[in-house]
């Protein structure tokens, strides 16, 4: 099974500098099994500049399985109902991801980009 962990553009020269795939303030990395789900959550829920998504494809076997668990969709209209959702309880280095499948993908939401923009503008009058 692969699992997918989207992300900002903005993180993901972070990722390499790192050396890894850093858990959040939960301690713990998301996934999808399905690479648009997890595309679609960063872009929906946590891209607020409208910025590229890029996607990481990890083959779940190398990793510790004591560390994979069931997670669940924290979006509370419902929007990702069904997706099935996966987390990990520590860092996964590069040495682990399917480095031939990295995918770069534009944002659907790029307005937002000018609405961030006309805003910052508006403050500095």
């Amino acid at each position: 099974m692969f699992l997918y962990h989207a992300t900002k553009y903005s993180n993901y020269e972070k990722i390499f500098d790192d050396g890894a795939i850093k858990t959040g303030s939960e301690g713990l990395i998301y996934f999808t099994t399905q690479e648009a789900h997890s595309v679609n959550w960063v872009d929906l829920t946590n891209n607020i500049y409208g910025e590229d998504i890029v996607s990481f494809r990890i083959d779940a076997s190398n990793l510790d399985q004591s560390k994979v668990e069931d997670g669940i969709d924290h979006e509370p209209s419902g929007l990702f109902k069904g997706i099935t959702v996966k987390t990990y309880s520590d860092d996964i280095p590069i040495e682990h991801f399917d480095l031939d499948n990295i995918m770069k993908y534009k944002s659907k939401y790029p307005e937002r980009k000018e609405l961030q923009k006309a805003m910052k503008k508006r403050r500095n009058k």
